[in-house]
């Protein structure tokens, strides 16, 4: 066994012996900072953890905030259904009443600002609506039961408009009855009072909703600040892989190409060829050539890859033709490599290219 074999069996079967020669070309600071950054993955990874179960909790509250929408929107029913039956025994009191109308025309004028300013705050909640997709675009996971939720929401606002085209019918039949109407004022005053304190309590409950958007955008501005620097991180740590991934390319590059040379070398005084040049890293016309290796009767233009592929192959052939129109001389395509699978191998032998497996 020469002593060649026996570095490369070393190599091969002496995992103590690999990690001393990888410290001498210089692998052991790449080998360290694969386990700083596999560290750092580590730690990115629970951090990620805890913003997911973080966010997860938010949804719980999310979900909580939609149970009491549902509430509220079940008590509304009771309202209206109140409402109605207020509606039936109105329809009662009206029949006689026809007095007292220019109190009533200040009340109803009251009743449009009020219905104005109402609209001007749906004009509000509207746009802040057109924001919240917005941001809902960026956030587009769980959206389907959300869907779900706000088709439920549309259709009650749908039997909403309805019950409010119902008023409106109502109203045009009250005006008519306000044309006879004279008396029992005094109990249409107090109902009055109790719709004006209904409408204080709907200003407070636009308070409260006001006070909830504005604690949702914070929490939006939180979650979007949040993203910003996982980004920045993920950023970072990509660097990282790309400068190690050149630092083992070249270390690589450099290893396989000796290899080559020396098995050549090997073969080229077995056949009695002549050595005139060996180059790494040669640029011709243009054309990078890993290892151009000439002797006496003909070029050797080696191409190294640790996972050589098809394309590889063609690559490399298509090298060969420059140098064979550079030098005039015979060329021989030598393709190196770790793992080779069989289809590149077939391939690369049917197209004359040597194979060098290490």
């Amino acid at each position: 066994m020469s002593l060649r074999d026996e570095f490369i069996k070393l190599l091969r079967e002496d995992e103590t012996f690999r990690m001393a020669v990888a410290g001498l070309l210089g692998l052991d600071s790449i080998l360290n900072e694969l386990k700083s950054l596999r560290e750092d993955f580590k730690e990115l990874v629970k951090l990620e953890k805890e913003r997911l179960d973080e966010n997860n909790k938010r949804w719980e509250e999310n979900d909580k905030k939609w149970e009491m929408n549902e509430k509220r929107w079940m008590e509304n029913d009771k309202k209206w259904e109140e409402n109605f039956k207020r509606w039936e025994e109105n329809d009662k009191k009206w029949e006689m009443n026809e007095k007292r109308w220019m109190e009533n025309d200040k009340k109803w004028e009251e009743n449009f600002k009020r219905w104005e300013e109402n609209d001007k705050k749906w004009e509000m909640n509207e746009k802040r609506w057109m924001e919240n997709d917005k941001k809902w675009e960026e956030n587009f996971k769980r959206w389907e039961e959300n869907d779900k939720k706000w088709e439920m929401n549309e259709k009650r606002w749908m039997e909403n408009d309805k019950k409010w085209e119902e008023n409106f019918k109502r109203w045009e039949e009250n005006d008519k009855k306000w044309e006879m109407n004279e008396k029992r004022w005094m109990e249409n005053d107090k109902k009055w009072e109790e719709n004006f304190k209904r409408w204080e309590e709907n200003d407070k409950k636009w308070e409260m909703n006001e006070k909830r958007w504005m604690e949702n955008d914070k929490k939006w501005e939180e979650n979007f600040k949040r993203w910003e620097e996982n980004d920045k991180k993920w950023d970072e740590a990509m660097k990282r892989f790309s400068r190690i991934e050149l630092e083992l390319g070249a270390s690589v590059e450099s290893q396989y190409s000796r290899y080559v040379w020396e098995d050549l070398r090997d073969e080229l005084r077995a056949r009695g060829e002549v050595v005139e040049q060996r180059v790494r890293n040669m640029d011709l016309d243009g054309v990078e050539i890993d290892l151009l290796v000439t002797t006496d009767r003909a070029a050797y233009v080696v191409e190294v890859k640790v996972r050589p592929t098809i394309n590889d192959v063609g690559a490399l052939l298509a090298k060969a033709d420059v140098v064979r129109e550079k030098l005039g001389k015979p060329i021989v395509p030598i393709l190196t490599g770790s793992y080779i699978g069989s289809e590149v191998e077939a391939y690369a032998k049917g197209k004359g290219v040597r194979m060098y497996r290490y």
